[in-house]
């Protein structure tokens, strides 16, 4: 019997006939199928690595005599050897990790990082020695800890190497600029380069077919891109010109097992010469959310195997975590580099108390109300199941936090979720129905305190009329330009779903100690939020408005500080005070035309795009 391997498929022919149900059996449940051509049971070869060990021990464990070709031959040496390779790597990185092998890192790489005109921080020359060592490697770091950074002073040098020539990158539309900008001021020099994202379809195809002195030298694409032009970028990979420095930028978008953005990735990462992953987040779920990123890493040795996979599943099962914990870092430990906000010598984080404010009548009628239907339904909770039973907690707990903050969103609905907490009883339903007119909520009135005693500060609050949460500044605007600039924004916004935000936290540009602005915060799906402001300012810099490098800090103005001041504001209060969370949610972005007058400005709308409607995109 023999087994063999050729460019397109893994067979197995000359099956004994005595042998022939038991082995025919056996190969059925790998998946290999009778090939006429072959004259023999086959199976795609690229299927070769997931199976050949189990063929194998399937063969010796049922007395089969099997002879292995020479071409299976060579590709089970290749596998032991990158095998061994990848072993020996992961050992030298727990080694510099622990501290024991600084010396193996070049000198030439070490002056490397010394000679760029913006240093690298202490923990970044860590990370990049760690990464180099590795070639492919992980970055699990905080925000802030300058992982682009890190990434492109490895990249520079495996460039001056010959090892890469080109920088792929893959991530949300919200990173594209930065990774732009920290080229410029890390490697002193401005990348030719290309945003893929938001292209038609046949001008991304003319980018990856373009030769070397003619293509850009930084590829920046969304995940959705690289799945719709996946076929045409696998063959940017397999170019033999194009050595490729993969770069998967907020990787836990990758988390899914099976997911259509995660098959994307890994089909292509074989072929790119070097591999980098890079996010703060690598857990948001478990364990599991781990093994598709390094599988791009390292994907013929499989860091954490299938056993060891199981073995996982099952102790976190049995709230064995320590056991977990223990089988993860003796897999991946060394693969990855992580600095924690500790580490980046920050000041220490400052907590204001809150304000206590006491509800007035009728918020406290409700919320007394609601959390009296919430206990009277826990009743029945021992009857549900386990899942089910967090939803609803989730659920309650959503519905005492609008009690909380503001009655009149008790009104709304909110999906998967339908106990009739009030709807039975009049009183409350017609007390929330009618809110607005019955009272203002208690913080409300604090607010408007603390506003009054800002008054005499040189202080100049927003009109409730004008708040907005501006997206992009455009500054002057020829007339003639503000069709054009409407019908771009209405290609954009079909491109996005509503977003939901929170408005919680207050804060001030530049510093409390000189106030200019005082704001208060956004949060909620700021990683959505980021990727409409990325499209709005690729979509508009085709009209020559340039895209803002500054950093998008999401707030809306309630009020800005006049200069020179008879003195400078206190405003430790406002900054100290808490509510609660307050929802929004975009659903429409406007075109305004601002007019500034002594009395403040005066908002004109030009023109009004509604997002794609929630849950109506595939």
């Amino acid at each position: 019997m023999l087994l063999e391997l050729t460019p397109n498929y893994l067979y197995v022919s000359d099956i004994p006939e005595k042998d022939a149900p038991s082995i025919i059996l056996l190969l059925d449940t790998f998946g290999f199928r009778f090939n006429e051509n072959l004259n023999g049971w086959a199976i795609g070869a690229n299927d070769t690595p997931n199976v050949i060990d189990d063929v194998l021990v399937s063969f010796e464990e049922s007395n089969a005599e099997c002879i292995i070709g020479e071409n299976l031959q060579h590709f089970i040496n290749n596998q032991l050897q990158k095998r061994e390779n990848f072993v020996s790597a992961r050992e030298q990185a727990r080694k510099y990790k622990n501290g024991e092998l600084d010396e193996i890192i070049s000198p030439a790489f070490n002056e490397h990082l010394a000679s760029f005109s913006r240093p690298l921080r202490n923990h970044q020359i860590k990370a990049a020695q760690h990464l180099y060592l590795l070639n492919n490697g992980a970055n699990f770091s905080v925000p802030g800890a300058g992982k682009t950074s890190v990434v492109l002073s490895v990249y520079e040098m495996l460039k001056n190497e010959g090892d890469v020539n080109c920088l792929f990158v893959v991530g949300p539309t919200a990173c594209f600029h930065p990774w732009i900008n920290e080229f410029k001021k890390q490697l002193s020099r401005t990348p030719k380069n290309v945003i893929l994202a938001g292209m038609i379809k046949q001008e991304r195809v003319i980018n990856y077919f373009l030769p070397v002195n003619r293509r850009p030298e930084l590829y920046l694409i969304s995940y959705q891109t690289l799945t719709n032009d996946l076929h045409d970028i696998r063959e940017f990979f397999k170019n033999k010109d194009n050595n490729i420095y993969f770069v998967v930028d907020e990787a836990h978008y990758i988390k899914q097992l099976g997911g259509a953005w995660a098959q994307s990735v890994l089909s292509i990462a074989p072929y790119a010469n070097k591999k980098c992953i890079l996010t703060g987040t690598p857990l948001p779920h478990g364990y599991p959310d781990l093994y598709n990123m390094f599988d791009v890493l390292w994907n013929e040795t499989t860091p954490i195997d299938n056993t060891n996979r199981i073995r996982v599943d099952y102790l976190m099962k049995t709230n064995n975590t320590e056991e977990a914990k223990n089988i993860i870092d003796e897999a991946i430990g060394p693969l990855f580099y992580r600095v924690r906000k500790s580490e980046l010598g920050l000041g220490p984080q400052i907590f204001h108390p809150p304000i206590m404010i006491e509800m007035k009548e009728k918020e406290r009628f409700l919320y007394d109300s609601i959390a009296e239907s919430i206990r009277q339904f826990s009743r029945e909770d021992y009857l549900l199941e386990a899942d089910t039973l967090v939803n609803l907690c989730r659920a309650r707990i959503m519905r005492l936090r609008q009690a909380a903050s503001y009655p009149k969103l008790l009104d709304t609905a909110m999906p998967n979720y339908n106990e009739n907490l009030w709807q039975t009883d009049s009183e409350i339903a017609n007390t929330i129905y009618n809110y607005d007119d019955l009272e203002k909520p208690a913080k409300l009135d604090k607010l408007i305190e603390l506003v009054k005693d800002f008054k005499d500060k040189n202080l100049k609050w927003v009109k409730s009329g004008q708040i907005h949460l501006t997206l992009k500044f455009i500054g002057y605007t020829p007339p003639d330009l503000v069709e054009k600039i409407n019908e771009i924004l209405s290609e954009v916004v079909k491109r996005h779903e509503w977003i939901e935000l929170l408005v919680k936290g207050t804060g001030c540009f530049p510093v409390p100690s000189r106030p200019r602005v005082l704001w208060l915060g956004i949060t909620g799906k700021i990683n959505r939020l980021n990727n409409f402001v990325s499209d709005i300012n690729v979509s508009l810099e085709k009209l020559g408005f340039p895209i803002e490098e500054k950093e998008f800090i999401p707030h809306i103005t309630i009020g800005r500080v006049s200069y020179p001041p008879k003195s400078t504001p206190d405003i430790s209060t406002f900054l100290q005070t808490k509510y609660n969370s307050i929802p929004m949610s975009i659903t429409r972005v406007r075109l305004i035309c601002s007019e500034l007058f002594p009395n403040g400005p005066i908002y004109s709308i030009l023109g009004t795009h509604f997002l794609t409607t929630k849950g109506s995109k595939e």
